[in-house]
């Protein structure tokens, strides 16, 4: 069997996601489950292709290890305050399930668009806090800059609205 190298990321990646995510592998039926578990998909999993985008487009600078779990633990802070942005200071008197599962602002509101550019912003500069303060294994490679930190923070907000786009697509499709 041919082993999967270090270097073929995207090969393997795509091998995970063609596990999780074919059904006729599985030879799925889908089912109702009871629970929070569509909008935890909804909201995680773009969250995670996020962090997955910002780890590749910085993959050749001096990163912390585990920069993905950093990024997804970022985002524990971050996505309340993206939410408080969207919605206002209100939305904090309904407690912690209403804003990780009860919303899900659409990004077509002017609204959102500028509270997911402060977020993109303020992420950005986090990890270029992270990526300048907390050793790294590859101590060669250069820092990457506040601009490129912030840029790819900002490409992978733009990778998560459309996942969050598209999520909101299927699980309401138009009619015709």
């Amino acid at each position: 069997m041919k082993r999967i190298g270090g270097t073929s990321f995207i090969r393997w990646f795509a091998l995970v996601a063609l596990l999780l995510f074919s059904s006729a592998s599985a030879q799925a039926n889908p089912m109702p489950i009871s629970g929070p578990s569509a909008p935890v998909f909804r909201t995680g999993f773009p969250i995670l292709m996020e962090a997955v985008c910002v780890a590749l487009l910085l993959r050749r600078f001096r990163t912390p290890p585990y920069l993905v779990m950093w990024i997804l633990g970022m985002h524990l802070l971050t996505y309340p305050l993206f939410i408080v942005f969207c919605f206002g200071p209100q939305v904090l008197s309904q407690g912690l399930h209403f804003i990780f599962f009860g919303t899900h602002p659409f990004p077509g509101n002017r609204a959102v668009i500028i509270a997911e550019a402060a977020i993109a912003l303020i992420e950005g500069g986090v990890i270029y806090l992270l990526c300048r303060l907390i050793p790294s294994e590859f101590e060669a490679l250069p820092v990457p800059s506040v601009g490129r930190a912030i840029s790819a923070s900002a490409a992978g907000n733009v990778c998560s609205i459309a996942l969050s786009l598209v999520f909101a697509w299927l699980m309401d499709p138009p009619t015709l």
